[in-house]
């Protein structure tokens, strides 16, 4: 497999620390979008959540890993303009990881992530001259309290929400087909709830 330069967001969360350790195995370039939180700058936590899976992946891969301190949410997602110049150049491949998962947020504030988030990293992914695809998280849960079979080609089928999140994530999705058309290849990944580890059970936190 050829190495790739990816840019990730959601590095601390469950699925994107995850996948951050698989990528770094196979010896990619990974920049990873991260906030400072709780006394911890956004490397410190980065690399304490990969330390929590695998130590080995940080001692013998760190020289490919690139903590970027920003915010999906800020213009320019909160980098300056060598950074962004820099994801711009470099970037192969993109994977939206980063959302708010809490089922009970007012619907403007979860949007603001979940929605305006996402339009950020996607405005990102049209500047990257290089760029080949855009992977996006979404949920099993945008098919809403829709009863029948809600196929993977479905999305808006009248469905109403049971949660603002759900919301949110169906507006995102929508979001993403308007981008398609601008010309972006964008992969859409709607896993149901992850329990942790399928060998072993570990997960980063339960809530």
């Amino acid at each position: 497999m050829k190495n790739k330069t990816y840019f990730l967001t959601g590095a601390t969360g469950l699925l994107g620390s995850y996948l951050l350790k698989i990528l770094l195995q196979e010896n990619h370039r990974v920049y990873c979008l991260a906030r400072s939180k709780s006394n911890k700058s956004a490397k410190e936590r980065v690399e304490d959540v990969l330390n929590f899976w695998d130590e080995r992946v940080l001692k013998k891969h760190r020289k490919n890993l690139i903590v970027l301190e920003g915010d999906i949410v800020k213009e320019n997602l909160g980098l300056n303009r060598k950074l962004m110049s820099l994801l711009k150049k470099e970037v192969n491949e993109i994977f939206h990881c980063a959302a708010v998962t809490k089922f009970n947020w007012p619907l403007n504030k979860i949007r603001k992530v979940n929605v305006g988030g996402t339009k950020n990293v996607l405005e990102l992914a049209l500047k990257c001259r290089n760029l080949k695809k855009v992977n996006h998280i979404s949920t099993a849960y945008v098919c809403g309290d829709y009863e029948g079979v809600f196929k993977e080609t479905d999305l808006d089928v009248g469905q109403n929400f049971n949660t603002t999140y759900e919301q949110s994530k169906f507006e995102a999705e929508k979001l993403v087909h308007k981008y398609r058309g601008k010309g972006l290849w964008i992969d859409i990944f709607r896993p149901p709830f992850i329990l942790g580890e399928s060998k072993t059970g570990r997960i980063i936190s339960f809530e």
